[in-house]
């Protein structure tokens, strides 16, 4: 007799299992954003591609998306560059210092965007920690602009999104077996280039993995290029918040997150393409230390022919002496440390400033003072606001851990090619700018408030004035 529905036992625990998150993942993800695309097609009650004729030909607009994946590819390539040896160090050093660049890298996680953004206001403006060091010591006669500009946003994006590059490297680090590095230096090659060749293609799936978080989650910015940047250049986000908070025109709001999340998710196939990331098979990530050793191979054949013509054009250089392998480890360890002392540091300066009437005198000891915890002890909305702060993050760490959990349990009593299908469907948010998924979800919780009756209503709440 056959089973119903045709389910063994171990399927059926699955979809029951499973039946709660994709319901989940259904109402608050999916249906958000299908209705904001379809917001975008409407103004003034009808049908019509003029919201996205308007954001592709309008010069502001453009420029906007422009400045919006520039800053989040940039942002990629410096958190790779600065983070890379930070977790080389973490993964190959004793555990005290791996504990503590690891509670350095992780500080900023304690505090939220906005805090650590206005940190960089204090120590980049003008009367800031740099510019103030800066004239002190006569090297620049006039305060450098640092903030309201790019430069600014470029370093306070890094500072936030060098965390998930480092954690992403370490993970694949730490289980390196370096041996193999050695045995190549036993062979012949040099120390630089068993690194190269030998070391880094193995970590191939965290560069990969950490180079597509922080490009996914950069092009969500709002709160950093908004204080850091000024309104010189916009980013899309800042636009969109414009949109809907000042000049309360929704659909073209929609229309700018629908063309950045479209756009986000062409990049996104066409990495997946030819990259292969995400969650891979080991054959797969194989493949991808492959690729990576050969690019690094060639790259290296090239540079040999370049040293071969600039040895004999420059003079020989003199002969160096005590430059051993310990050493340069030990400059690395130290640039490391830096590197997690300066990410730790804006977050110190947060907590320090905290303690003095002014950010100007806080480096006046004689200055000490308990004037703000005070002041927010008698404040009752301040308290309220920081209970409800709790409160919602606790709520959020249950239901999310209780909604993962189920779906972990399920998937592993699936077959592999549902099992995979399931998992690219859990996982899409992860894929989605914050913005996007932001104004759905605002679009969304209008819509359960206000409930539409009628068009009239759907032109007054939801289309431009």
């Amino acid at each position: 007799m056959p089973k119903p529905l045709g389910l063994d036992k171990a399927n059926r625990a699955a979809v029951i299992l499973l039946a709660g998150p994709l319901l989940f993942l259904l109402c608050f993800f999916y249906v958000p954003l299908i209705q904001t695309l379809w917001m975008s097609f409407w103004e003034h009650g009808v049908f019509t591609f003029s919201n996205y004729a308007r954001a592709l030909s309008s010069a502001l607009y453009l420029n906007a998306f422009v400045w919006t994946f520039e800053l989040a590819f940039f942002t990629t390539i410096l958190t790779l560059v600065v983070g890379y040896p930070v977790a080389y160090v973490m993964a190959t050093s004793g555990p005290r210092l791996r504990l503590f660049i690891l509670i350095c890298i992780i500080m900023p996680f304690w505090t939220s965007a906005l805090v650590r953004t206005f940190a960089w206001v204090a120590i980049l403006g003008r009367e800031g920690i740099v510019n103030s060091s800066l004239m002190y010591l006569s090297i620049v006669s006039h305060p450098v602009p640092l903030v309201f500009n790019r430069i600014g946003v470029f370093i306070g994006t890094v500072h936030v999104m060098l965390p998930y590059m480092v954690l992403c490297l370490y993970s694949s680090m730490h289980s390196i077996d370096r041996s193999l590095v050695r045995a190549a230096e036993t062979l012949g090659a040099g120390r630089t280039r068993s690194f190269f060749l030998i070391y880094v293609p193995q970590t191939a799936p965290g560069i990969i993995s950490g180079c597509l978080l922080v490009f996914i989650v950069s092009l969500g910015f709002f709160v950093t290029p908004a204080v850091l940047g000024g309104n010189q250049s916009p980013s899309v986000v800042v636009l969109v918040e414009q949109h809907m908070g000042v000049l309360l025109n929704w659909p073209m709001a929609a229309t700018l997150s629908s063309l950045l999340l479209a756009a986000t998710l062409l990049l996104f196939a066409i990495f997946n393409r030819y990259v292969r990331a995400g969650h891979a098979a080991p054959d797969v990530q194989g493949t991808e230390g492959a690729r990576l050793y050969a690019l690094i191979a060639r790259l290296d054949k090239g540079s040999r022919a370049v040293r071969r013509l600039l040895a004999h054009v420059l003079p020989k250089p003199l002969p160096r002496r005590g430059r051993t392998g310990s050493s340069r480890f030990k400059l690395t360890t130290l640039i490391a440390t830096l590197i997690a002392v300066l990410t730790a540091f804006p977050i110190l300066l947060i907590v320090l400033v905290a303690f003095f009437p002014s950010p100007s005198n806080a480096i006046r000891l004689g200055n000490f003072s308990l004037r703000w915890f005070a002041l927010y002890f008698e404040r009752d909305e301040w308290v309220r606001a920081t209970l409800t702060s709790f409160q919602v993050a606790f709520l959020t760490a249950v239901l999310a851990s209780t909604i993962a959990h189920a779906t972990a349990l399920g998937l592993r009593r699936l077959s592999p090619a549902v099992r995979t299908a399931l998992v690219s469907i859990n996982l899409t948010p992860m894929i989605v700018p914050a913005v996007a998924y932001g104004v759905s979800a605002y679009f969304a919780a209008d819509e359960v408030q206000n409930p539409l009756g009628d068009a009239d209503k759907w032109n007054r709440r939801a289309m431009a004035g």
